[in-house]
C-alpha cells in the first residue's frame, strides 16, 4: 500500500536523496543511543554472565562507531534552507 500511494506523498523540498539521508542519520542516532544504553548493562544488572558483559562492552564500542558515521553523514549533508539549490 505504501508503494501504491507514494505518488500522493508530498515531495521533499531539499530533494529525495538528502531527505532520505537525513532520515538515515535519525535512525543511526536512535541505534547509537540504544547501543549506549546496552553498554551500561553491567552498571544496572548484577547477574550478567561474563559473555553478556563482553557483549555490553562491544555495544559500547559499536555505539561510538555508529556515532562517528552519523556525525560524518550529518556534516556532509550540512544545513539546507528553502530556496537553496539542491
Amino acid at each position: 500500500m505504501a508503494l501504491e500511494f507514494e505518488r500522493h506523498w508530498p515531495r521533499a523540498p531539499e530533494g529525495e536523496i538528502l531527505a532520505d539521508l537525513r532520515a538515515v542519520v535519525g535512525d543511526l542516532r536512535h541505534v547509537q543511543g540504544f547501543l549506549a544504553t546496552v553498554s551500561s548493562g553491567p552498571e544496572h544488572f548484577s547477574s550478567l554472565t561474563p559473555r553478556e558483559i563482553q557483549l555490553c562492552r562491544l555495544a559500547g564500542r559499536k555505539s561510538l562507531a555508529v556515532l562517528k558515521i552519523a556525525d560524518d553523514l550529518e556534516a556532509k549533508l550540512g544545513t539546507w534552507q528553502p530556496g537553496e539549490a539542491q
